[in-house]
């Protein structure tokens, strides 16, 4: 399950739409992280083990901001096989 701890009430609003975008957990072949905003994902780095927002661990999505301060972060989706039922919306 993906547990998010945030700072802000603004940044809950945003991380549960985003979150309802996709099922996590719902199938083991899904992988699923997040990055910063700037941040280039590359297929051999270790992004989803561990970064500056993400610990793998225990799969909680950090973020940290001052009030009334815009942030924004990546969601990545990684599988090996073809998915049914995901769905990403802009």
């Amino acid at each position: 399950m993906l547990r998010l701890r945030i700072s802000n009430s603004r940044s809950c609003l945003i991380l549960a739409l985003a979150a309802a975008i996709f099922p996590v957990g719902a199938r083991a072949e899904l992988a699923v992280w997040a990055v910063g905003d700037s941040e280039k994902l590359h297929p051999t780095a270790a992004y989803e083990a561990s970064n500056f927002f993400w610990d793998g661990a225990t799969r909680t999505l950090r973020l940290h901001s001052a009030r009334n301060e815009v942030i924004a972060f990546q969601i990545a989706l990684r599988s090996d096989t073809p998915l049914a039922g995901v769905d990403l919306l802009p």
